[in-house]
Order: C-alpha cells, then sequence, then structure tokens
C-alpha cells in the first residue's frame, strides 16, 4: 500500500506539471490557430489515433500482467509492435490521399503522413513505457513525462507562430513522441533496443486479439465524434467540439492520467498474486468518483469563464459542448474505471464483450444528434458513456464478485458529496451571474465555496479519502521539514 501511495504521489506530480505546460501552449495557440485549423488536426490525429490501437495489439497491457515475462516474451512484444507499426505507417502513406479527397481537404493528406512516423516510434516507446508501469517507476515517468511535454509545447507554438497552421500541431505530436522515446532508452535501454523475436507470438497474440479489439472499439468511440462531426458539421464544427472536449480532457489530465496507471498497475500487481480485489476495487470507485464528480461539476458550471480566459471568445461556442461534455464523462468514467481492470486482470473477453454492445450505441446516437448541431453529437457521445458504465458494472460484477449494493453504496456516497458540494459554488453563480467583461469575482468566489464545501463534507461525512489525504500532507511535511535539516 505505501508503495502505491508514493506511486499515486509522483503520478500526480507528473500529470500536474505536465498539465501547467499544456494549459500555458493551449493558451498561447488558441490565439494563433483558428477553429478550423484546430478542426482540422483533430480529425487527421482522430483517424491515425485508432490505427494506433491496432498497431498497439494491446502489447503494453500484456507486458505490465504478465506474470511470466521471459526475455524472450519481451521481444516478441517489440517484434509484434514493430511489425504492426511499419505496416501501418505503411497504409497511411499510401490511403493518405483518399483520405484528403473523402474530406476535401488536400492539407489533410500532408498532416497524415507527418503523424504516420509516429506509427514507428511509438512501437518502441510502448514496450519502455509498459515496463516503466510494470516497475512503477513513476520517478522516471516524471522526469521523461515533463521533458516530452516541453518539446510538444514549444514545437507546437513556435511552428504556430511561424504560420504552420495545423502543421504545427502534428510536429509537435512527433517530436514529442521521439522524446518519450530516447528517455524510456535512457532508463531501459535492454528492453527498449532489445532484437525483435516471434517466437513466442502465440501467446502474445492470445492476448492481444481480445484486449485490441476492446481497445480498437475504445479508441473509436473517443475518435469518433471529432471524425463524424468534421464530416457532417465541417472543420470548424469539429474545432469547436475539439476545443470543448479539450476543457473537459482538463479532467484527465489532472486526475484520471495520474489515477489510472497506478490504479491498473496495482490490480494487475494483486492478480498476479492472486489476491482478492473486491474491496480494492470497490475502494477504487469510490475514491475516484468522489474527487471526479465534483471537479467536472465545478467544470461545468464555470465552463464560460474558463474558456473566456483561456481560448479566448472566438471559442465560446465551444461553452455548452464542454457542459454536457462533463456530464457525459461523469457516467462514462464508470466505465473506463472497469475497463483498465479487466485489462489489468486479464478479463480481456468481458472487455471485448462490453464495447462491442456500447461503441455501436455511441456511434449510433453520435450520428443521429450530429444530423442536428455540435450540441447534440455531445448529448450522443454521453449516450454512449452511460451504455458503457452500465455495462461495465454488471461484468465487474460478474468478474470479481462485487454487488450492486456494493456499488451503489459506493457511489451514492459520491453522489451526496457531489451534490453539496456544487451547491454553495451554484448559488453563486445564479445569484450573481457571470459577466465576462467583469467575471473574475464570481469565479473565484464559486471556485473558492466549491473547494471548502468539498473539504467539509468530506470530513463530515468521514470519506475514506479523508485520510488519504492527510497522510498525504503528513509525508509533505516530513519531506519539507526533512529537506529544512539537510540546509541548516
Amino acid at each position: 500500500m505505501e508503495k502505491i501511495r508514493s506511486s499515486l504521489l509522483l503520478s500526480f506530480l507528473e500529470k500536474y506539471i505536465t498539465l501547467a505546460i499544456q494549459i500555458v501552449a493551449t493558451i498561447v495557440t488558441a490565439r494563433l490557430l483558428t477553429p478550423a485549423e484546430t478542426g482540422l488536426y483533430s480529425v487527421a490525429s482522430a483517424l491515425v489515433g485508432v490505427a494506433q490501437t491496432l498497431r498497439d495489439f494491446g502489447i503494453c497491457s500484456y507486458v505490465v500482467q504478465e506474470s511470466e515475462l521471459s526475455a524472450e516474451r519481451h521481444a516478441t512484444a517489440l517484434g509484434i509492435a514493430l511489425a504492426l507499426g511499419c505496416l501501418m505507417a505503411s497504409v497511411f502513406a499510401m490511403t493518405s490521399g483518399w483520405v484528403a479527397a473523402f474530406f476535401a481537404e488536400p492539407q489533410l493528406q500532408t498532416i497524415v503522413l507527418i503523424l504516420c512516423a509516429n506509427f514507428i516510434l511509438v512501437a518502441f516507446s510502448s514496450i519502455g513505457q509498459a515496463q516503466l508501469c510494470r516497475a512503477m517507476n513513476f520517478g522516471a515517468a516524471l522526469r521523461i513525462g515533463i521533458v516530452a511535454t516541453s518539446v510538444h509545447a514549444i514545437t507546437m507554438v513556435v511552428l504556430a507562430d511561424l504560420g504552420y497552421g495545423a502543421l504545427s500541431m502534428a510536429w509537435a505530436s512527433v517530436l514529442s513522441i521521439a522524446a518519450q522515446f530516447i528517455g524510456y532508452t535512457i532508463y531501459y535501454p535492454k528492453t527498449v533496443l532489445t532484437i525483435p523475436s516471434f517466437k513466442e507470438w502465440r501467446r502474445v497474440c492470445n492476448f492481444g486479439f481480445f484486449v485490441s479489439g476492446g481497445s480498437l472499439l475504445q479508441e473509436l468511440s473517443q475518435r469518433l465524434p471529432d471524425i463524424v462531426v468534421g464530416r457532417m458539421l465541417g472543420f470548424s464544427a469539429a474545432g469547436f467540439y475539439s476545443r470543448g472536449n479539450g476543457l473537459v480532457n482538463l479532467f484527465e489530465l489532472a486526475f484520471m492520467n495520474g489515477v489510472a496507471p497506478v490504479a491498473s498497475s496495482a490490480m494487475a500487481h494483486l492478480n498476479r498474486n492472486d489476491q482478492s480485489m473486491v474491496n480494492p476495487y470497490l475502494k477504487m470507485l469510490g475514491l475516484t468518483t468522489v474527487v471526479a464528480w465534483p471537479f467536472l461539476g465545478m467544470l461545468a458550471l464555470l465552463a464560460q469563464p474558463m474558456v473566456h480566459l483561456a481560448f479566448g471568445d472566438q471559442w465560446l461556442p465551444a461553452v455548452p459542448i464542454a457542459q454536457i461534455l462533463c456530464f457525459g464523462t461523469a457516467i462514462g468514467l464508470l466505465g473506463r474505471l472497469g475497463m483498465s481492470m479487466f485489462t489489468a486482470t486479464g478479463h480481456v473477453r468481458r472487455l471485448l464483450a462490453v464495447q462491442l454492445i456500447a461503441v455501436p450505441a455511441q456511434a449510433l446516437a453520435l450520428l443521429i444528434g450530429a444530423r442536428y448541431s455540435t450540441e447534440m453529437a455531445a448529448v450522443g457521445v454521453g449516450v454512449g458513456g452511460l451504455a458503457l458504465a452500465s455495462l461495465s458494472l454488471y461484468h465487474s460484477n460478474r468478474a470479481l464478485g462485487t454487488t450492486w449494493l456494493q456499488i451503489v453504496s459506493e457511489l451514492t456516497r459520491s453522489l451526496m458529496i457531489t451534490v453539496a458540494s456544487l451547491a454553495l459554488p451554484s448559488a453563486i453563480v445564479l445569484t450573481n451571474g457571470i459577466d465576462l467583461h467583469n467575471f473574475w469575482p464570481p469565479t473565484l468566489f464559486a471556485g473558492i465555496a466549491g473547494v471548502a464545501s468539498w473539504s467539509v463534507c468530506l470530513f463530515i461525512v468521514g470519506h475514506p479519502i479523508k485520510s488519504e489525504i492527510l497522510l498525504v500532507i503528513s509525508k509533505l511535511r516530513s519531506a519539507r521539514a526533512d529537506l529544512t535539516r539537510q540546509r541548516g
């Protein structure tokens, strides 16, 4: 447990530092790039992102959860990843012209060709990342993440300022992954640069087939909105959707990206040692939702001033999109936690079974919504999140032995704290309103009231996260005292 807490602290530290860098870069580039340019890159990135899931083939998850990871199996994982990377790069290079013609945008071909380099780089980097997660070496992840994010931010801002438009984001992506590759090579040279093999391909492929199927559907559910909105409503609409979704992604960067790697590694460790995961899984649900739901609620409440401050007035049409996606993400979060559990514990058939129903449901709702507006397309995404959450919780009960009563009990406590935490900030916003010419006072008061209300609720209810927070504060004080003594 102590190692998990330390890993969480390092993981959150990395995410918050990289989040700060990304926010600064986004604020700058939002004023240098138009909605159409942003939407153009979003569509290209979505297409390549779906293919990257095929390239991954569950290799990273396999390395993390494999109980008997020999050098030969490591080499086979790299061999399969590299072979699929070369295949995907070749396919996209040959079809880039057709993709550009389908969307009636010639520059799309250039962006796709640039992003093809990622297929090769990620093939190597994913093995190093998997080894890092398996060893729970989140100190190395902290250093690599900061460097890679800095490279991405500097490249994007400089090239956008020079007038490269959507190409600036494409080159930033490639150079950022190149930086990750170098970092993983420094820490795990024998793992990243091992000679590829295919001797253990049956064992790796048996796992990867089901994981990649589920992961492909999951990635498709996340990327499909950009593709559908870009094709049906235009690149400007795709840009607004991407920016609204980007605001919600603050939650991903600030919280879930810190929790997910540690939670997945911890569950895989418990599974490898044949330990029960009922209580850890329920605790993970409770701890995650009691933070995530109030955060997303405040994000929806203050979406207008945040978009105005971060991106500028040209992006205000993204506000209702962001608010709808906040609620959809709060529901879909339950499904994502289940997906992580299925992958970490080897229940890959259940993962695939959930996605085979949830993703088509989202796609149908999305296509219907996109016929009317970008906001209705966002509602369609929320419908998909509801389907994912329901099916994931059902299969979690079947896989772990948890019950609906246990899950509802955990979630009810989180919901009560969320409602109580949002009551005062909602009253402040509804009473005073938010004038964009003088938005600071109500925004600050609402934000402070939200944090204060949440903290009070945690202590009144006696939620388990209270002890975790106090433990982190104690560790920070001890570290500060040790540093003071060393300087003295």
